[in-house]
């Protein structure tokens, strides 16, 4: 199983829409043909922090919803692309 991990910093795009950033996290989440499971979690160290990860046994079919949902997405795309980073990983 391999994991998909994003992590954003709001304070590096100060218009980002949170909550709409969230609500996409959490539909994707729903999605049991491509999410096996996810954990959410935020924090502050030196600025915001909110880190989403998500296993999957077929991560480029997820990785194709989230970029649709949150990196292509007309509102949210150039926040995206400012304020997060985005990691694969296999557990091997």
């Amino acid at each position: 199983m391999q994991s998909i991990y994003i992590q954003i910093q709001p304070n590096l795009s100060p218009n980002i829409d949170m909550d709409a950033v969230a609500n996409e996290f959490f539909a994707i989440a729903t999605m049991s043909e491509l999410v096996d499971s996810h954990s959410f979690d935020s924090g502050d160290d030196d600025g915001a922090y909110f880190n989403y990860l998500f296993e999957a046994k077929k991560p480029l079919h997820l990785w194709h919803e989230i970029q649709s949902r949150l990196y292509e997405n007309q509102e949210l795309a150039v926040h995206m692309k400012k304020s997060s980073m985005a990691m694969c990983s296999d557990e091997d």
